[in-house]
C-alpha cells in the first residue's frame, strides 16, 4: 500500500496549532492516557512507552484477557481493564442513539464503549487532561511535550492530531482515492485526542465515526478544539474487510450530514428529515457515481456491498439518531 495523498479538511473549523512553536518549558503531565486495545498489536508496547514521560497514569482497556507479553511488562503506571466486551461494554453504550443499524452488523464494536469509559472513569478521579491513543498510533516526544504544555498555558477543550500517511479514514474514502485520485481529506479524530475532561460536551455514539461526532459536538457547542502537530499510524488496508464496509455506512451517512452543517452557527445537530433525505439521494448517488468511473471488478463487489447496506438504512434513521444524540448530550451522562 502506497502512502496516502492527504489533506487537512479546511471546512471543519478547528484552530490549527504548529507543533514546532513550543521550547522546553515547564509542563503539566496529562492525568492519564486511555489505550483501547484487542491486546493482539505489540505495538501497544511502543504506545506505551512513547508515553510514560507525559502522564501519570497509562490504562489499557482489553477487550478480552490480557496476553502474556503485556503481564511481562515493568510499568508501574499501568492499569488494565481486560474482558472489557464482557464487562463493561453493553453498559458505555446504553443510549437512545445506539439504537440505530449500525447494530444490525455488529454489537461488538466496543471503541465506542471504552472511550466513553474513559470519559466516565476519568470523572470519577477526579482527572483534568486525558488523553485518548489507539494501539496502531506513534507520537514523537517533542509532539506529546508540547500538547502538555499547550494545554497547560491556554483554555482548550479537546487536542487532536492530524495523521497524513496512513489517515484513518472510511473504506468508501479509499475507494474513491483509488477511483479517482483524490486526496484523503482528514481532521483529528479519537485515535489521538487528548480531552480536558471539565469542559466538553457529548459522548461517543455506538456508530462509525462516532470519534468525528463527538468532536463536532464540541465545535457546535463553542468549545475551543485544536489540531496540533501530527502522529503516525501503522499501515492497514481496511478496504479488505467486507464486514466493516457494511458497518461503516450508517455512520459515513451521518458524518456527510453533519460536514454540510458544522459552519452554520447553532447549538445542536439539524434533526429535519428533508435534509437527511437530500444527504441520503446524494450518498447513493455518489455511490453510483463511484461504481461507473471504475472498471475494477474489486471496487465494484466493494461498492455493491455499500449500495446494499445503504438500502437498509433510512433517512428516518438519520434523523432519528440525531433527535436522540442532541437530546442525550444534554443529560450529561459523562
Amino acid at each position: 500500500m502506497l502512502k496516502e495523498k492527504s489533506i487537512i479538511n479546511k471546512n471543519i473549523p478547528l484552530k490549527v496549532v504548529e507543533d514546532s512553536f513550543i521550547g522546553n518549558d515547564a509542563f503539566e503531565m496529562l492525568d492519564a492516557v486511555y489505550i483501547p486495545t484487542l491486546g493482539e498489536r505489540k505495538n501497544l508496547i511502543n504506545v506505551i512507552k512513547s508515553v510514560e514521560a507525559y502522564t501519570k497514569n497509562i490504562i489499557i482497556l482489553l477487550s478480552k484477557s490480557k496476553p502474556t507479553w503485556l503481564s511481562e511488562m515493568k510499568c508501574d503506571k499501568l492499569i488494565c481493564y481486560d474482558n472489557f466486551l464482557n464487562n463493561y461494554h453493553a453498559k458505555f453504550v446504553n443510549f437512545d442513539s445506539s439504537q440505530n443499524p449500525t447494530r444490525f452488523v455488529s454489537k461488538s464494536y466496543d471503541i465506542p464503549s471504552k472511550r466513553n469509559f474513559a470519559l466516565y472513569h476519568s470523572k470519577l478521579k477526579g482527572y483534568k487532561f486525558i488523553g485518548l491513543i489507539d494501539d496502531d498510533i506513534t507520537i514523537e516526544a517533542q509532539t506529546l511535550r508540547n500538547i502538555c504544555h499547550y494545554k497547560f498555558n491556554n483554555e482548550c477543550s479537546l487536542i487532536g492530531l492530524f495523521i497524513y500517511d496512513y489517515p484513518d479514514v472510511s473504506t468508501i474514502d479509499h475507494i474513491d482515492r483509488f477511483i479517482l485520485g483524490n486526496p484523503s481529506l482528514i481532521s483529528i479524530n479519537g485515535n489521538s485526542l487528548f480531552i480536558n475532561v471539565q469542559d466538553y460536551v457529548g459522548f461517543f455514539p455506538y456508530t462509525y465515526n462516532e470519534d468525528w461526532i463527538f468532536i463536532f459536538a464540541n465545535i457546535i457547542s463553542g468549545k475551543k478544539v485544536v489540531g496540533m502537530g501530527s502522529a503516525m499510524q501503522l499501515e492497514h488496508e481496511p478496504w479488505n474487510y467486507n464486514e466493516r464496509i457494511k458497518f461503516e455506512q450508517f455512520g459515513e451517512l451521518v458524518i456527510t450530514g453533519l460536514l454540510e452543517t458544522i459552519n452554520i452557527d447553532k447549538q445542536q445537530f439539524t434533526e429535519d428529515l428533508g435534509f437527511w433525505q437530500q444527504i441520503y439521494d446524494n450518498y447513493i448517488n455518489y455511490l453510483f457515481s463511484l461504481m461507473s468511473n471504475t472498471q475494477n471488478p474489486i471496487w465494484k463487489v466493494k461498492l455493491n456491498i455499500a449500495l446494499e447496506q445503504c438500502y437498509k438504512i433510512t433517512p428516518k434513521d438519520l434523523s432519528l439518531f440525531i433527535s436522540s444524540y442532541n437530546r442525550e448530550i444534554t443529560l450529561n451522562k459523562y
